[in-house]
């Protein structure tokens, strides 16, 4: 009984390695150009139990590829599309834009051009850091500079006055 439980799983890891060469190979002729992203190419899962199995998969794998490709994905995607661009710059001055699912925030750009406020996200953390160190790679700026580095920056000489 044992044996049969073991030839039965062996038998359908087999399956599921072969579907997942089959899904990587009919991914890389949909994509030419991304042999090197082998690494990242999702796993094939036995069909999920639950809807909420389902999301929970999609979420962690989106990420992983995701995360695992946002450096390479950042040097193809610089440009914001045409048409995006036009519609940010036919705002009103001043709008509050929120680009959710930004990537590497190649929309922002034209977003400050246009004197607007811009928010963004992305589902990859990776991507998002990206974004947001494009756009300011200082994100926490000093607010109060020593004018004077030679002097004394806290004005109070006795510091416990206990």
């Amino acid at each position: 009984m044992e044996k049969k439980r073991r030839t039965e799983e062996k038998i359908a890891r087999k399956r599921a390695e072969k579907e997942e060469k089959r899904a990587r190979k009919k991914a890389r002729r949909a994509c030419p150009g991304t042999e090197s992203l082998k690494a990242a190419a999702l796993p094939v899962e036995l069909a999920p139990d639950s809807a909420e199995e389902a999301a929970s998969l999609e979420r962690r794998h989106v990420r992983e590829v995701y995360d695992g490709i946002a450096r390479q994905w950042h040097g193809t995607r610089y440009k914001p599309w045409p048409k995006v661009e036009a519609w940010i710059a036919a705002l009103p001055r001043g709008s509050l834009v929120a680009d959710f699912g930004c990537g590497n925030g190649k929309n922002l750009p034209s977003c400050a051009a246009a004197g607007h406020v811009a928010i963004a996200c992305d589902f990859s953390a990776e991507l998002a850091d990206i974004a947001a160190h494009s756009q300011n790679p200082n994100p926490y700026p000093n607010p109060h500079p020593n004018p004077n580095p030679d002097s004394n920056p806290n004005p109070n000489p006795n510091p416990n006055p206990n």
